[in-house]
């Protein structure tokens, strides 16, 4: 429910909860309980959600466009991947296995906007120098950003 946007509360746990001991034919459950739980799970807890209505002000009150709202994302190729596992004869503990590097990789660095507007891809190249880069050719449709 969390990663959909709709967190539960301490109000929402005990009133399901409470629904399915009552159908069990059992005691209702306190407030107690539901502490004794966060006590035994350390990794979750009571926090303070954050309305995206509240988010979404903060875009109006600094004029921000749709078309300056840029996502980007790295990712690496390797041509050669070499998985470490292994079939093997049952035996002693030790297995040893000559490993080579990859002589090539790939970086593509892909770009886009809230509106729809692709930047074409970005290819890092490793025999040219760290600050140059190299893009494909492809059209791009080019959009008026307001002034604000």
């Amino acid at each position: 429910m969390q990663e959909a946007g709709h967190p539960v509360s301490q109000e929402d746990i005990g009133t399901k909860t409470n629904s399915i001991t009552g159908l069990l034919g059992l005691p209702s459950l306190t407030s107690g309980w539901y502490q004794r739980i966060l006590g035994r799970n350390s990794d979750i807890g009571p926090r303070q959600a954050q309305p995206i209505m509240a988010r979404n002000s903060i875009d109006t009150d600094s004029k921000v466009a749709p078309c300056r709202i840029l996502n980007m994302d790295e990712t690496e190729f390797l041509t050669r991947p070499k998985s470490r596992l292994v079939v093997a004869v049952k035996g002693p503990p030790q297995l040893w296995s000559k490993t080579t590097t990859a002589n090539f990789h790939l970086t593509v660095v892909a770009c886009g906007s809230a509106v729809g507007w692709i930047a074409p891809p970005c290819f890092k190249e490793k025999r040219y120098p760290l600050k140059s880069w190299m893009t494909c050719r492809m059209p791009v449709y080019q959009q008026q950003i307001p002034d604000l």
